[in-house]
């Protein structure tokens, strides 16, 4: 009995603090929508950052940079590079482009998280600008990429394998006839950097095209993502193609490009978003 009664009391207090921690802490009602434009703004000003997280940040950012020589060694030997982990890698990837590539290698960059950006500004690109042909016209994107794809493909051959070639690339030789390949010329290296390669646009098959660029030897891709599940994207065959080697490169950078274009980020959006912040 004595026991029993030992464990009641147990309970009435355990039961009490209960009770007491709930009275205690109250839960705010305020949500994002009740934040004013000026308050929004001091609560992502880098000057209120905690001056040694910002150091504890560049250190990241400087022990990451001691690995470019291997992540461009990656690259050169047929993989590509996917970086994941928290914060925005953007500074990161800019970073490797401009110190660990050499300047007499062609660049581009696609920034996945505008609106405007998509596959076809980025394959108008490579063809207009990197290769020289503006005025090609093609019927469809796939068409373009293995027009692009194929054109590599020749600029690594000699001359005495053009013969063989020319049943193999129809796509090829319907825009540039045989007697012309000689002309052509591409980049030994060629790299294209892909600010968050989930969010890019451009139609259903652009995974799939920006695969086939990537399985090209002279081209290289790097690129970042922050879905969680950003790699159900791609199929079997999307993946055998890009060959990634994942990075966990966590930056604790803000998001601050990423998200200037999020419509639950804006400040105009904000009295949109407060029926449903309040429902929370």
């Amino acid at each position: 009995a004595g026991r029993g009664a030992q464990k009641a009391a147990v309970r009435s207090d355990s039961d009490d603090d209960f009770v007491q921690q709930r009275r205690r802490y109250k839960s705010s009602k305020l949500t994002l929508a009740d934040l004013h434009g000026d308050q929004l703004d001091a609560a992502i000003d880098p000057k209120w950052e905690n001056e040694n997280h910002r150091q504890s940040k560049r250190a990241l950012l400087s022990h990451y940079s001691k690995s470019f020589s291997k992540w461009l060694l990656y690259l050169v030997e047929g993989h590509s590079l996917l970086l994941y982990g928290y914060g925005s890698k953007k500074i990161l990837i800019e970073q490797f482009l401009q110190d660990g590539i050499s300047e007499s290698f062609p660049v581009m960059e696609l920034k996945g998280y505008h609106p405007a950006c998509n596959v076809k500004h980025l394959l108008n690109n490579i063809t207009e600008q990197l290769l020289s042909y503006p005025g090609l016209s093609f019927p469809s994107l796939l068409v373009q990429c293995e027009f692009i794809v194929q054109y590599f493909a020749v600029c690594q051959m000699q001359l005495q394998q053009y013969p063989e070639a020319i049943g193999e690339y129809r796509t090829l030789t319907a825009y540039l006839k045989p007697r012309e390949w000689a002309d052509m010329a591409a980049p030994e290296h060629f790299f294209i950097a892909i600010h968050n390669v989930e969010k890019v646009g451009g139609g259903g098959n652009l995974q799939t095209i920006l695969s086939m660029l990537a399985a090209v030897p002279q081209i290289h891709v790097i690129a970042s993502m922050d879905h969680i599940f950003s790699p159900l994207i791609w199929d079997d065959l999307a993946k055998a193609r890009y060959n990634w080697v994942f990075l966990n490169t966590y930056t604790f950078q803000p998001y601050y490009d990423e998200t200037q274009f999020d419509h639950f980020f804006q400040k105009t959006s904000v009295s949109a978003e407060k029926p449903m912040l309040q429902a929370l």
